[in-house]
């Protein structure tokens, strides 16, 4: 009896968690640097508005690259560019994985894009972009 209502208060607990207006925590730089400068620039409102898959995506793919984990990136950062094609950071999070697998060429291809749907506050986003663009 105990049990069944220790469950029945975290279930309720989970309930009342709502997700965050606020941008998701990202990590200073993504482990497995091969020499490309790998800062994360400040979250995008665009990702972290009204679509809560998105952002769930997004910290799935962070996750994902800040432990090496390149091709789980590239299929969270796609699976949220079919949903949304204009999301600037997803463009990043591929370009930069593609670049840590060696796939220069595949790398600078989405960062191009990624700067087509920048926004101009994104200073630091466009900056990442430009670098990985024209390496």
């Amino acid at each position: 009896m105990l049990l069944l209502l220790l469950g029945v208060q975290l279930l309720a607990g989970c309930a009342n968690t709502a997700l965050s207006d606020q941008p998701p925590e990202i990590p200073g730089a993504v482990a497995g640097d091969t020499g490309a400068k790998q800062t994360m620039p400040e979250p995008s409102p665009s990702v972290t508005g009204s679509e809560p898959l998105l952002v769930e995506l997004y910290n799935q793919a962070l996750a994902a690259q800040t432990a090496g984990q390149w091709q789980e990136a590239i299929e969270r950062s796609e699976r949220a560019l079919r949903i949304n094609r204009r999301q600037p950071r997803f463009y990043l999070l591929l370009a930069e994985s593609y670049w840590q697998l060696g796939k220069r060429d595949l790398a600078a291809n989405f960062a191009k894009q990624g700067l087509r749907y920048l926004s101009s506050e994104s200073k630091s986003l466009r900056q990442r972009l430009e670098e990985l663009a024209h390496p």
